[in-house]
This record gives structure tokens, sequence and C-alpha cells, in this order.
């Protein structure tokens, strides 16, 4: 709509304000579709942390317990989720694809927390575990991803 309203505006003599407009309206276009797999945020997680927040005030050790047991639930929430798409993508190609979209958008987060934990743990101890960690995370979902790849290709050559 930006786009359209800004080469409007380009047209009836307003060029930088038509030009910075639409410019607008294409950076909102380039991260819409860079984000496109990017899953919706987990409303329990959010709240979790918003409280986690509120009691790092005044309890840190309890935030931090607090927090780390919502990352788990979150995660294994995850992992039912996934396995439910995996059941059900076998027979329906819409769950296929929903999970290679998802899969796809665990990859990113992967490569994004892999580039984080390098510039940011550079000279910590623990540096070479968290990337290990995050390694071992990538490999499980990259293979994951292969097999979503695989049934929504099934899906392809048998249409």
């Amino acid at each position: 709509m930006a786009v359209i309203a800004g080469g409007a505006l380009a047209l009836v003599g307003r060029p930088l304000a038509g030009g910075a407009i639409a410019l607008v309206g294409l950076l909102d276009l380039g991260t819409t579709w860079w984000f496109r797999y990017l899953p919706p945020p987990d409303p329990v997680l959010a709240v979790a942390i918003k409280e986690a927040t509120k009691l790092r005030r005044t309890d840190p050790a309890a935030a931090d317990q607090m927090l780390s047991r919502a990352l788990t639930e979150a995660e294994d929430r995850e992992k039912q989720e996934l396995a439910q798409l995996h059941a059900k993508a076998a027979l329906d190609r819409r769950a296929a694809l929903q999970l290679r979209d998802r899969l796809r958008s665990k990859m990113k987060i992967h490569e994004g927390a892999r580039r984080r934990a390098e510039r940011n743990l550079a000279n910590s101890p623990n540096a070479a575990a968290v990337l290990q960690e995050i390694d071992r995370m990538t490999t499980v979902t990259r293979q994951q991803l292969a097999e979503a790849e695989l049934i929504v290709d099934q899906f392809h050559t048998s249409s």
C-alpha cells in the first residue's frame, strides 16, 4: 500500500515524499519476506519472561529458575507441535509445507544464535561448549528439515 501511495505522490509532483513513502513500503515488504518462516511468538513464554523480568529486581535467583523452567516448557511445547506436524505431514500437504517452513525458521534461528554466540562469547571460558550445543541443535534440525523436504517432494512428484 505504501509503495502505491508513494508512487502516487511522486506522480502528483511530490517526488521526495513519494520516494520516501515508497521506500518504507519496500522495506516493509522486504522484512516481511525475509521473516516469512518465523513462527508466531509463544504467548506463554512471553508472559513468563515478563514475570521473570519483574521478579529479577527482588529475587534474581528465583527469576533465573523461573526463566529456565519457562524456556524448557516452551522447548517441550515446540517439540510436541513439530512431532504432531510430522505425523500429519505424511498425509497432508499443507502440514508438510508448514513443517518444512517451521524447520527452516529454526535453522535461521540457530544460525543467528551461533553468530551472536561467536561475537558475544569470544573470550568466555564456556564459549566452546555453547557453540558445540548450538551446532548439535543445528545438526538435528538440519536432519529434520531434510526429512521434511523429502515429504514435500513426494507430494510434488505424486501430483
